[in-house]
């Protein structure tokens, strides 16, 4: 019979996991249990050897065995056991062998990393033995461990107590159950959670108000103060009254008046005594009337509040005075809303021209005036911005109603010289003491100024043409009948109405109050043009009107007819326009070409009218 050597080297699959016990019972079975064990393993042993007929090899921990042979090794145990009395023990947790070999925890501890520490037990809860329990309900456990109620008792707040008997009642107060008595707890009056309501106590097992209180509905009050229900319920007490033994009168520092308690000190209808209202404009103060903007310099009682009537525009200079549309209030009087410089209406211009209205009227001077005319007037203004070099034109040719003026300044206020910036009277038939005024002007902020010989309401016309009209435009207007003679350059930035070409354009401007204008370069009206430059051409010159009324040509023409052959040819392509009528403003002849990007020689013969 071979018998299983407990001594062999190879490692055993599992330890013995740490004992987990109750108490000092648990440890002497264990114990117990192990001795028995030992015992049958050895008379196994001793069994075998009798029967092969040899001694028992013994176990040491060198591994060397008292019959003189020598084991394979060392018993093995895992990484985290050692040895204890011949078995794989963790120490870090084995409550026989806790830290070290023999080291037992005692009945109420655990072995935790090696060290034994007693057992938690919840907050509210109380180690007896080796259960956790909530002393100050536990009956066998009242007040401290072992301490039992007795038959009949029942432990509450850690006493025991008498069973409840009536009156008295089990109820649950949060989560211990209390014997309580009913018929004078107000959170149970009667029965387990009937609360009394606010103010009411429980006697005899019913809700009610002490003697001191009256019941008004479920709420007791007292009737000797209080507002809601003075002296009987449903009594209330008016708005600055107060309840006293249990009658309303006013409260300290209230008189009683018809409308009620008041401050006669703050009261505007009762100003130091009942019945004394203070005027419209004053209010009450220290029991006296006096003026409601005496403490503020300047200003006038209106409407309810007190205003500046040199600023108000609802009130300027006197009360309910408004000032109209465009105007503002400047030291009492209503005056346009650009008096001054700094508060110039922008100008946008558009495409077409553009309209404005506006009035002198009780305006001051804060311009330079100008050498025109009568400019020294007072004034308004407007301010405009150029992002290129382009011609402006403005007028009062429409609806003024006085003698005005026109004229430009720069960005500083500075009077702008250059001819046809300021005009005084317009030569305009029928509108002789109108204004018109134009310029070429660079890039940069400008300001127009509208004054005269007198004040009034009047209409302000705008109109621009744009540097992207043309290639090339003149500085300078054209007055009456003359001839310029020049050649086109540039490339193309018009498209005329009758025609198209690639060619540069020259404009010629001009100010106009609405007369037939004419421009040609047919010889025979005293223009001319050549057909070829050079080696360059063929040339066929266009002629258009353009008017900044209406942003566009208003008349165009490409061949001009009899009279209209060219320096150089026999064709008839040289252009004419004859009497056309301009609208009032800034108008201009543009000189352009169909069939070459540039090169065309030409002179052209215009009259303007005004």
């Amino acid at each position: 019979m071979r018998v299983l050597d407990l001594w062999s080297p190879t490692p055993r699959a599992s330890s013995r996991a740490p004992v987990k016990r109750r108490g000092n019972g648990d440890l002497v079975v264990l114990r117990t249990l192990r001795v028995l064990g030992m015992t049958l393993a050895l008379a196994a042993l001793t069994t075998a050897c009798s029967e092969g007929g040899g001694p028992l090899p013994v176990r040491t921990d060198s591994g060397v065995r008292a019959d003189g042979g020598v084991d394979a090794g060392p018993l093995a145990c895992l990484a985290d056991e050692r040895i204890c009395d011949g078995l794989c023990v963790k120490t870090e947790t084995d409550e026989e062998n806790c830290g070290s070999c023999s080291n037992a925890c005692a009945a109420a501890e655990r072995c935790v990393d090696g060290v034994c520490a007693a057992l938690a037990c919840a907050s509210g809860e109380t180690m007896c033995g080796t259960s956790c329990v909530v002393t100050t309900s536990d009956n066998t456990n009242c007040g401290s461990c072992g301490t039992a109620c007795a038959a009949g008792e029942m432990c509450t707040a850690s006493v025991c107590q008498s069973d409840c008997a009536a009156p008295n009642q089990r109820c649950m107060v949060d989560t211990m159950t209390v014997c309580l008595d009913t018929s004078s707890d107000d959170a149970n009056c009667g029965a387990c959670g009937d609360a009394c309501p606010a103010g009411q106590t429980c006697a005899g097992s019913v809700c009610g108000c002490d003697d001191a209180r009256t019941a008004c509905g479920a709420t007791c009050v007292d009737a000797e103060t209080d507002v809601a229900n003075c002296g009987v319920c449903g009594r209330a007490c008016s708005a600055g009254e107060i309840c006293r033994t249990g009658s309303c009168r006013c409260d300290t520092g209230l008189t009683d008046c018809a409308a009620g308690c008041v401050n006669t000190r703050t009261d505007n209808a009762n100003c130091g005594t009942c019945g004394m209202a203070c005027p419209s404009g004053q209010s009450c103060s220290d029991g006296a009337c006096s003026s409601v903007c005496a403490g503020m310099p300047g200003t006038i009682f209106c409407a309810g509040a007190c205003v500046n009537s040199s600023t108000s525009a609802m009130h300027c200079g006197g009360c309910g005075n408004v000032c109209g549309a465009g105007t503002s209030c400047g030291g009492g009087t209503c005056r346009p809303s650009n008096d001054l410089r700094a508060n110039a209406i922008p100008i946008t211009f558009a495409a077409a021209e553009v309209t404005l209205t506006g009035t002198t009227t009780d305006a001051l001077t804060d311009g330079p005036g100008a050498t025109c005319g009568c400019t020294s007037g007072v004034d308004v203004w407007y301010t405009f911005t150029l992002t290129t070099t382009d011609i402006v034109y403005f007028d009062t040719l429409a609806t003024s109603t006085f003698d005005s003026a026109l004229y430009l300044t720069n960005s500083t206020g500075a009077t702008i010289t250059t001819a046809g910036a300021c005009d005084d009277d317009s030569g305009c038939t029928g509108l002789f003491n109108k204004a018109q005024i134009a310029a070429s002007l660079s890039a940069g902020t400008y300001y127009v100024v509208v004054s005269g010989c007198g004040a009034g309401a009047f209409t302000l016309h705008a109109q621009r043409i744009a540097n992207s009209v043309s290639s090339f435009i003149y500085g300078t207007a054209i007055t009456g009948s003359a001839t310029s003679s020049t050649v086109l350059v540039g490339t193309s930035e018009h498209t005329p109405m009758c025609t198209a070409g690639p060619s540069g354009e020259d404009l010629y401007w001009f100010v106009t109050c609405g007369g037939a204008q004419s421009a040609s370069l047919c010889a025979s009206d005293g223009g001319s043009w050549r057909r070829m430059s050079g080696t360059t051409g063929p040339f066929d010159p266009v002629l258009t009107l353009f008017s900044a009324s209406t942003g566009a040509d208003i008349a165009c023409n490409d061949d001009g007819g009899t009279g209209c052959a060219g320096a150089d040819s026999t064709l008839t392509f040289g252009s004419r326009l004859s009497a056309v009528a301009a609208p009032r403003g800034l108008n201009a002849f543009i000189v352009d070409e169909r069939n070459q990007t540039a090169g065309l020689t030409y002179t052209i013969r215009y009259t303007v009218t005004r």
